[in-house]
C-alpha cells in the first residue's frame, strides 16, 4: 500500500510540475509574442507618422510650384517622385547626367536605385566576393541619388549653402531634412510660383560672394554695392 501511495504522490507531483511548467511557458511565450507585436505596431506607427511629416511640406511645395497633382505627396511611391521632379535644373551625381526636362525619367531611375539597389546586388551577387563588391557599388549609388535628391529640392527653395549642409546631414538624420522642408515650404520655387509647366529646364544661377570690404573705410561695402549685388543675383539667391 505504501509503495502504491508513493507512486501516486510521485505521479501527482509530476503532473503539478508539468502544469506549472506549461503555465510558465505559455505565460512567457505570451509576453514574448506581445513584445513582438508591440514592436511591430510601434514600427508601423512611427513609419506612418514620419511619412505624414514628410508629405505635408511636399504637398505645399508642389501646390506652390503649380504642379497639378500635389496629392502625390501622400502616396508612398509618388512622394519621392515629387522630390525628383519639383526641381527643374539639371541632375548631376557621379557620372550620371540628366537635363531638366528629363527629370520624370530620372525619377523612375532614382526610385529604382534607392529602393531596389540592395536587393539587386544581393540577387546578382552569386559568389560572396562579387556580392560584396556589388553591395558596395549599390551603397555608393543609393547615397549619391539620395543626397542629390535632397540637395536639388532644398536648393530650389533656398541657398546652395543651406542645401549642401542639410542634404549631407539628411543622409544620417532624415528628420533634419524633413524639418528643413517645413522651413522652406512657403517660399516660391526659384523658377517662380505656379510656373512648373512653363519652365522645361532651369539652371540655377551661381551664387556670387558679397563684395569685399573696402580697406579704406569702416563700411564692409557701400550701399550702392549692396543694392547692385542684390539686383544682379536676387533671382535664385536666398539666405536661410
Amino acid at each position: 500500500m505504501f509503495g502504491v501511495g508513493q507512486g501516486s504522490d510521485t505521479y501527482g507531483l509530476i503532473m503539478v510540475l508539468v502544469i506549472v511548467g506549461s503555465a510558465f511557458v505559455l505565460f512567457y511565450g505570451f509576453i514574448g509574442l506581445s513584445s513582438i507585436i508591440y514592436i511591430i505596431i510601434e514600427s508601423i506607427v512611427k513609419a506612418i507618422v514620419m511619412f505624414i511629416i514628410h508629405a505635408i511640406p511636399l504637398f505645399v511645395m508642389a501646390r506652390k510650384a503649380g504642379f497639378k497633382y500635389p496629392w502625390f505627396a501622400f502616396i508612398p511611391v509618388l512622394q519621392q517622385y515629387l522630390e525628383y521632379i519639383l526641381p527643374k535644373g539639371r541632375f548631376k551625381t557621379l557620372f550620371i547626367r540628366f537635363k531638366g526636362e528629363e527629370r520624370p525619367k530620372l525619377a523612375a531611375i532614382g526610385m529604382l536605385v534607392e529602393h531596389l539597389g540592395y536587393k539587386a546586388a544581393a540577387i546578382a551577387g552569386g559568389a560572396l566576393p562579387a556580392g560584396m563588391i556589388l553591395g558596395v557599388v549599390a551603397e555608393v549609388f543609393i547615397i549619391a541619388f539620395s543626397w542629390r535628391r535632397m540637395f536639388d529640392l532644398i536648393r530650389t527653395y533656398s541657398s546652395k549653402k543651406a542645401a549642401l549642409t542639410i542634404s549631407i546631414i539628411g543622409l544620417f538624420q532624415p528628420i533634419a531634412y524633413y524639418v528643413s522642408l517645413y522651413i522652406f515650404m512657403n517660399r516660391d520655387p526659384v523658377y517662380g510660383a505656379g510656373k512648373f509647366y512653363e519652365v522645361n529646364s532651369f539652371d540655377l544661377p551661381e551664387e556670387k560672394p558679397m563684395p569685399k570690404r573696402d580697406a579704406s573705410g569702416p563700411r564692409a561695402f557701400t550701399v550702392e554695392q549692396f543694392n547692385e549685388h542684390c539686383d544682379e543675383y536676387s533671382d535664385g539667391y536666398r539666405e536661410i
